[in-house]
C-alpha cells in the first residue's frame, strides 16, 4: 500500500515538472513573438470641430437648425427627407455645415475622399433647439512603418500582398536617416508584407491588420543571408576573408567555407614561395561563390653583393641606417630591405 502511494506521488510530481517545462517553453516562445511584435498606435489627434460657429436660431420660427460637424474639415453632406428624397447636397465649410429645416425626421450622408461613408437615419429636427451631429469619418487607409535596423534601405524591396506598393496606390517613402520605410495609404484590411534585400533572408509576415487612420510599426528580426565560398588554388595555401583567416587549401586543391555573408568581400590567398593573390567580388544569396586562382611562384633575384662604397642608394632603409667607409651601420628596430630585389627564401 505504501509503495502504491509513493508511486502516485511520484507521478504527480513528474506531471508537475512536465507541465512546468511546457509553460517555460511557451513563455520563451512568447518572448520571441513579442520581440517582433507589431506595435499599433491610434490615429493622431486632429483639429475636430467641437461646437458650431453659426447662429443657433432659424430665420423662420417654424424651422429648426441642423449643424453637421465634419472631420475631415471638407466633406460632402447630403440631407434627405423621410422619403429618401435629397433636399440638400453641400460641402462643409472648415468642418461645419448649417441648414435650416422644417420640423421632421431626416437622413444624413457624409462622404469624403479616402474616408468611409457615414450614414445617419432618423435625425429629428425641432424648432425648440438646434441639432448638432458630429460626423467624424474614419479613414480608409493606415500607415505601416518598417524598421530596418542595420539593413540598407536603398537596396531593400518591400511588397504588400505580393505586389509593388504603387500597384495598390500605396505610397512608399524611404527614410535613410531613420533606416525606415513607410507604406502610406495602405487600405484597411489584412495584408501580407514581404521584405527582400541582398544581405538578408527574405522576410514575410502575413495577417498584418491595418485599420483606418492607424499607425503600425513593424521591427522585423532579419536573418543574414549567407552563401558557400569555394576556393580552388595550390594545396597548402592560406585563405583569408576580409583579412580574417578561414582555412587552408586541402590536398585536392580546394577549400569550402559555408558561412560567407552575401555582399562585397575580399578574398586573399597566400602561400610561401608564391605571389599572394587578392580577389574582390560581390557574392549573391543562394548562389555559391566560386573563386579559382593560379598562384605564381616568386622568381628569386640573383645573388646580391654591396660594398657600401656608394652609400645607401641600393637600399630602402630607415634613416638610422648609414653607410660609412665600406661598412653599413644598423641602428634601431626598424627593418630595411634591398631595393628592387625579391628572394623566395633566405637559406
Amino acid at each position: 500500500m505504501l509503495t502504491k502511494m509513493m508511486f502516485t506521488r511520484f507521478r504527480r510530481v513528474l506531471l508537475i515538472i512536465v507541465y512546468s517545462l511546457i509553460l517555460v517553453s511557451i513563455a520563451f516562445a512568447q518572448r520571441e513573438i513579442e520581440a517582433e511584435e507589431i506595435k499599433k498606435k491610434p490615429p493622431a489627434p486632429t483639429l475636430r470641430p467641437a461646437v458650431p460657429r453659426g447662429p443657433r436660431l432659424a430665420q423662420k420660427r417654424t424651422n429648426g437648425v441642423l449643424f453637421v460637424l465634419t472631420e475631415p474639415l471638407t466633406a460632402n453632406v447630403t440631407i434627405k427627407n423621410s422619403r429618401g428624397e435629397i433636399l440638400r447636397c453641400e460641402e462643409s465649410d472648415n468642418g461645419e455645415l448649417r441648414a435650416e429645416l422644417p420640423q421632421g425626421t431626416y437622413g444624413i450622408e457624409v462622404t469624403a475622399a479616402k474616408y468611409f461613408l457615414l450614414s445617419l437615419d432618423k435625425i429629428l429636427i425641432s424648432p425648440s433647439q438646434p441639432k448638432i451631429v458630429k460626423a467624424y469619418l474614419k479613414p480608409t487607409t493606415g500607415l505601416i512603418i518598417i524598421g530596418l535596423g542595420q539593413v540598407e534601405p536603398g537596396r531593400t524591396t518591400v511588397l504588400i500582398d505580393e505586389q509593388q506598393p504603387s500597384h495598390l496606390n500605396v505610397k512608399m517613402n524611404i527614410k535613410e536617416e531613420e533606416n525606415q520605410i513607410e507604406l502610406d495609404e495602405v487600405p484597411e484590411g489584412i495584408h501580407t508584407v514581404t521584405i527582400t534585400n541582398p544581405s538578408i533572408v527574405d522576410w514575410k509576415r502575413g495577417n498584418v491588420q491595418v485599420s483606418g487612420g492607424e499607425r503600425i510599426t513593424i521591427a522585423p528580426r532579419f536573418q543574414p543571408a549567407i552563401t558557400q565560398l569555394n576556393v580552388t588554388t595550390e594545396p597548402g595555401a592560406l585563405v583569408y576573408l576580409d583579412n580574417v583567416f578561414i582555412g587552408a587549401i586541402s590536398n585536392n586543391g580546394k577549400l569550402t567555407y559555408n558561412n560567407t555573408p552575401v555582399g562585397k568581400h575580399m578574398i586573399q590567398v597566400v602561400k610561401d614561395g608564391y605571389e599572394s593573390v587578392t580577389v574582390t567580388d560581390l557574392f549573391e544569396s543562394g548562389k555559391p561563390a566560386n573563386v579559382e586562382t593560379k598562384l605564381t611562384p616568386i622568381r628569386s633575384s640573383p645573388e646580391f653583393v654591396d660594398s657600401f662604397q656608394a652609400g645607401m642608394r641600393l637600399w630602402d632603409a630607415p634613416e638610422t641606417w648609414q653607410a660609412l667607409r665600406g661598412k653599413m651601420i644598423v641602428k634601431g628596430a626598424e627593418v630595411g630591405l634591398v631595393r628592387h630585389q625579391v628572394w623566395n627564401n633566405f637559406f
